[in-house]
């Protein structure tokens, strides 16, 4: 799973673009499909923390969206930091959310949606209305730490809030970015 997501790890990021192989057929005998420019330099080491992180903890292993955490730290720091970090993530930060059962995750899914009724009728109503339950988008959210959802620097600045307060800073981005779209989305 590992090798599948790599590729789709910020596909547009020159640093973790993928290089394929030239769709032109060879033109004369010998000559093979010409490789086009070089990978992105940031894919092996995108890997090779997975990869180690899959080993370190093999109880959880790697789980989608972890490529994109570790993406978002390799921009900024060294790999060996990056490998610490994930770690710190998820065995420390966020205990039970990459598990097979998700459990913690789960949990602070129910959290989000009590919040969103509280807070939001209105939006809750308008995704009832569209069959379109919060637990879809906000899985992505919270397991990718909003990386799939903001620009880097707003992810560092979450990343600072979840190392300098906690998990709840996950509850407030995304009380945050409803109340941003709610507009939008109530017009759907």
């Amino acid at each position: 799973q590992i090798d599948k997501d790599i590729g789709r790890t910020f596909p547009a990021n020159p640093l973790f673009r993928k290089v394929t192989q030239d769709s032109d057929p060879p033109r004369g005998p010998g000559e093979a499909g010409q490789t086009v420019g070089q990978d992105g330099p940031l894919l092996r080491p995108l890997r090779r923390v997975l990869c180690a992180y899959s080993l370190r903890n093999p109880r959880i292993g790697y789980c989608q969206s972890m490529n994109f955490i570790v993406g978002t730290l390799l921009m900024v720091m060294e790999e060996e930091d990056a490998f610490w970090i994930l770690s710190c993530i998820v065995e420390d930060y966020l205990p039970d959310y990459y598990t097979e059962d998700m459990h913690g995750l789960r949990v602070d899914l129910l959290v989000l949606q009590n919040l969103v009724v509280e807070t939001f009728p209105k939006v809750h109503r308008k995704l009832q209305e569209l069959e379109l339950p919060l637990e879809i988008p906000a899985t992505r959210w919270f397991l990718s730490l909003f990386t799939v959802v903001f620009d880097q620097s707003m992810i560092l600045k979450i990343l600072d809030k979840l190392f300098s307060s906690n998990s709840g800073c996950l509850f407030r981005v995304s009380m945050a970015f409803i109340s941003k779209v709610q507009k939008r989305l109530l017009a759907c």
